[in-house]
C-alpha cells in the first residue's frame, strides 16, 4: 500500500522540485505529441483537412457523429496519456521523461492508477481558474501546482 505523507514531511532524496519552467516545456513537448496524434486522427474520420474544415464550418457540424467521435477519442487518449504514462514505471509522460522529470507521491514512490486519474482530472479547476492553478508551480514551496496539491503529488528532477 502507498504510504502518504503529509505535506510538511520531507521527501526522498532527489534532485530537486521540478518548477514551472521545465513543467512548461515538457507540457508543450506533450501539447505536439498530442497534435500529431490528432492530425492522424482527423486525417482517419475525414480523409483530410480540408474535408475537415469544410465540416467544421457546416453550423450542423457539432450534431455530427464523426464531431463527437473525435471528441471522446481525444479525451480518453488524453486520459490513457497522462494517467496511463504517469502511474507507469516511467513516471511520467514523453515530455517529462525528455526534460527529466517525473511524477511521484510524498514519499518519492510512483503513484497508482486512480492517483494518476485524480491528478489528471484536478487539471480542469487548474486551468478553469484562467490558469492560475498551473502557474502555482512557479511559486510553491515545493513547486506544486493546484493539481498536485489536490492529488498530493509532486514533480521532482530525475
Amino acid at each position: 500500500m502507498e504510504q502518504i505523507l503529509d505535506s510538511t514531511q520531507s521527501v526522498p532524496a532527489h534532485r530537486g522540485y521540478a518548477g514551472f519552467w521545465l513543467r512548461f516545456a515538457a507540457a508543450i513537448i506533450d501539447t505536439i505529441f498530442l497534435w500529431i496524434f490528432q492530425f492522424i486522427l482527423i486525417m482517419f474520420l475525414y480523409g483530410s483537412f480540408t474535408n475537415y474544415f469544410q465540416s467544421a464550418m457546416d453550423p450542423q457540424h457539432v450534431f455530427s457523429a464523426k464531431y463527437w467521435t473525435m471528441i471522446l477519442v481525444s479525451f480518453f487518449v488524453g486520459i490513457g496519456y497522462f494517467v496511463g504514462m504517469e502511474c507507469s514505471a516511467k513516471q511520467g509522460t514523453f515530455g517529462k521523461s525528455m526534460v527529466g522529470i517525473k511524477v511521484t507521491n510524498y514519499s518519492g514512490e510512483k503513484i497508482s492508477f486512480l492517483k494518476s486519474l485524480g491528478r489528471y482530472l484536478s487539471k480542469i479547476p487548474s486551468a478553469l481558474i484562467f490558469a492560475i492553478g498551473f502557474i502555482m508551480a512557479g511559486f510553491t514551496e515545493k513547486k506544486q501546482a493546484l493539481h498536485d496539491m489536490m492529488a498530493s503529488t509532486l514533480v521532482v528532477k530525475k
